[in-house]
């Protein structure tokens, strides 16, 4: 952590933002899976002192099957096309399981949504 950044996920209620990645307006969404960046500005302190910010926000039918991992490819190097890319396993949510297979229906949206609106690192 060079750079003082690192990345976490958490899970929200639906009623508290509007996703980023909703589901069609006929399925309701039970959970939200947030992806936030911190900025630590002191890498020394017992206690946290930093900032954080809100980079992706993601609708899912259940909690099961969410966002599994969340990590960097430790063996890129400066330079290389995968350099500071950060990589999400995302489940369907149980959606397929429910009876809802048209969620999972767009694989790569969140690399076009990554790759275009938003600015990680």
């Amino acid at each position: 952590m060079n750079n003082g950044l690192f990345y976490a996920t958490h899970t929200e209620l639906p009623a508290e933002k509007i996703a980023d990645f909703q589901l069609p307006e006929d399925i309701k969404a039970k959970v939200q899976y947030v992806l936030t960046e911190w900025h630590v500005s002191d890498k020394n302190a017992l206690v946290f002192v930093g900032s954080s910010r809100e980079i992706m926000r993601i609708d899912f039918v259940t909690e099961g099957h969410g966002v599994q991992e969340i990590a960097f490819n430790p063996r890129v190097e400066m330079g290389d096309i995968d350099f500071g890319k950060l990589y999400m396993c995302i489940g369907d949510g149980a959606a397929v399981q429910l009876g809802y297979p048209q969620v999972v229906d767009q694989p790569g949206i969140f690399l076009e949504y990554y790759n275009t609106r938003r600015s990680i690192g």
